[in-house]
């Protein structure tokens, strides 16, 4: 619950009404001010008898610090059981209120035609203990006889009394001087403009914020209204107008959420993914961003010299060396996921059953058994996938202990680096084993993942946030990418770490030796991946870039197309 600062500058007793017959008194009348939001309120409640009238019309007047009147709201209409009322000037420090009119039940109406003074009588206000009437005139003689009688013990309240009013005269001989001097009057018909723009402006403004309020509710409404409708293309196009507003609190939620799951049934991943990332922790919003761009890491993959993509009609694309055929992808079909090691190259189709082609001397392409696997990962020289229980099977060079899986459990994401394994929970915590010469399995105290790669040596993470996590060798300066912020997806090369901004640009951190880091000018770049001596990026609408080696033609991708996310394999939870 939002709570506001209010501090009280005046409390108002009595009302400025002359009339004996005012049917009213005040119950409760303060002047606020609103420190948060830099405005100045009036809070009045009129006595019990009010419930007993209609119509009852109000006017305030508003003085500055010296008394002088700055504005009159006229007939402001009395809200039964209390009302606040926002002031046109910040610079009010008193204010007097008046009850204008009201009807009896009877139909009667009561009115009252006495008008604010131009100037408010701010000592009569501070000092309303002093009992004397207003009309009453000050002689400074009679108050000096006064004061020389009042010499005895029992006269020292009136004796007070009598000083503060000597004061009060020689203050308002002050005043009046001051009043009447040109350089003062001048100052004070500059203060009285620079009130009155301040008030327009404020006016103004008003006017201007109703008027954006209500074209953002409208907005607002309709792309709703269409999107439980279930007319999600009209939705999407309405969800692109409010853009153009600024929502708060639960109903930005909401509307963050909806225009995210709007983009994902429209297949517009990308969109969809940048809404979850920024909607935080709402509902399933991290769940899906994390499905999303892990899918995009499934669609584009670098190997040791050789390069392989899957097209959005499930088939793959390879280039690149393929002495030990781990470029024969052409007879695949329905493919979800590829994964590109070092000379071979994995796949998992619809059925979430796994292929694989290319050097087999380690056993790393033994993955014709496995079965309901959700991911897949290829290392240098072993592979290891996930079950869809959240076990984890791997196969391959063991000798650093990098396929030790198998008391895993809770994990939805893999990544096989050169001679170590990494795996994502659904937690958000890491666990690794293999090599850890370098520190690249110090990931124990690892949370808030939603991404993970292995590389030669070294682990890196991406947290919900948008910030990279780092640990092991450091030769090449890779934890330089920590620094960064906004991040969308990461991905590991060889010697260098890949990644791309929410705004679609690249960047790469580590060894440039052979220009695998030249990805600066990519744009609209929705998927990277890096090999050894290679970076490949993937747009948004479907295109390859790559930089770097090309000694293999494994850079050699300007003519794919049609790069992408096959139907039906993004999961996309729908938060109920």
């Amino acid at each position: 619950m939002l709570v506001l600062k209010m501090e009280s500058l005046q409390i108002i007793e009595s009302l400025f009404n002359t009339k004996e017959s005012c049917p009213f008194t005040i119950k409760k009348c303060e002047l606020l001010y609103n420190s948060d939001e830099i405005r100045k309120e009036l809070r009045l409640t009129l006595s019990e008898q009010a419930s007993r009238y209609k119509e009852i019309k109000i006017s305030i007047c508003c003085y500055n610090a010296d008394g002088f009147k700055l504005a009159v709201m006229e007939d402001v209409p009395y809200i039964d059981g209390g009302m606040f009322v926002e002031l046109p000037s910040l610079m009010t420090e008193y204010v007097e209120v008046m009850v204008k009119s009201a009807k009896f039940e009877d139909g009667i109406l009561w009115t009252e035609d006495v008008s604010f003074p131009d100037r408010r009588n701010a000592y009569e206000q501070e000092n309303s203990d002093l009992e004397y009437e207003d009309t009453m005139e000050f002689d400074s003689a009679e108050v000096n006889r006064e004061l020389e009688n009042a010499k005895s013990a029992d006269m020292t309240k009136d004796e007070k009394k009598l000083e503060r009013l000597r004061k009060y005269e020689e203050e308002e001989e002050i005043r009046q001087l001051i009043k009447n001097d040109p350089t003062e009057k001048k100052k004070r018909f500059f203060t009285r403009l620079i009130i009155l723009i301040i008030v327009v402006l404020l006016a103004g403004g008003g006017i201007y914020m109703a008027k954006y309020k209500s074209d953002a509710d409208a907005a607002y409404n309709k792309a709703m209204n269409l999107y439980n409708g279930g007319k999600f293309e009209d939705a999407a196009v309405e969800f692109e107008k409010t853009e153009s507003y600024i929502y708060t609190g639960e109903k930005r939620d909401k509307l963050y959420w909806a225009i995210a799951m709007c983009n994902a049934r429209n297949r517009n991943f990308y969109k969809a993914a940048l809404y979850f990332k920024e909607n935080g922790d709402y509902k399933e919003s991290v769940a899906n961003y994390r499905s999303i761009i892990n899918a995009y890491a499934g669609i584009v993959s670098a190997g040791k010299n050789h390069t392989v993509a899957l097209k959005n009609d499930g088939t793959v694309v390879a280039t690149g060396d393929n002495s030990k055929g781990q470029c024969n992808t052409e007879k695949w079909s329905e493919i979800t996921r590829v994964s590109a090691g070092g000379e071979h190259t994995v796949v998992i189709d619809k059925n979430k059953a796994v292929s694989a082609t290319g050097d087999n001397n380690k056993g790393q392409c033994d993955v014709s058994r496995w079965k309901d696997i959700i991911d897949i990962s290829a290392g240098e020289l072993h592979t290891v996938g996930v079950e869809n229980v959240g076990r984890v099977v791997a196969t391959g060079d063991n000798t650093y202990g990098q396929c030790d899986v198998d008391e895993w459990s809770g994990i939805i994401k893999v990544s096989a680096g050169s001679h170590h394994t990494v795996g994502l929970k659904l937690d958000g915590t890491v666990v690794a084993v293999g090599n850890n010469e370098y520190g690249e399995c110090n990931v124990e105290n690892w949370n808030d993942i939603i991404q993970v790669v292995a590389g030669n040596g070294y682990t890196a993470g991406l947290k919900k946030d948008g910030k990279v996590v780092f640990t092991g060798d450091d030769t090449y300066k890779i934890s330089d990418a920590k620094s960064e912020k906004n991040v969308f997806s990461i991905s590991a090369g060889y010697k260098n770490l890949v990644v791309v901004y929410n705004d679609g640009t690249a960047k790469s951190f580590g060894s440039n030796e052979r220009n695998q880091n030249m990805t600066n000018l990519w744009k609209n770049i929705v998927a990277v991946y890096g090999g050894e001596g290679h970076s490949v990026g993937i747009t948004i609408d479907g295109k390859a870039f790559a930089v770097g080696a090309n000694d293999k033609s494994q850079a050699s991708v300007a003519d794919w197309n049609d790069i992408g996310i096959p139907k039906s394999t993004v999961e996309i939870r729908k938060g109920e």
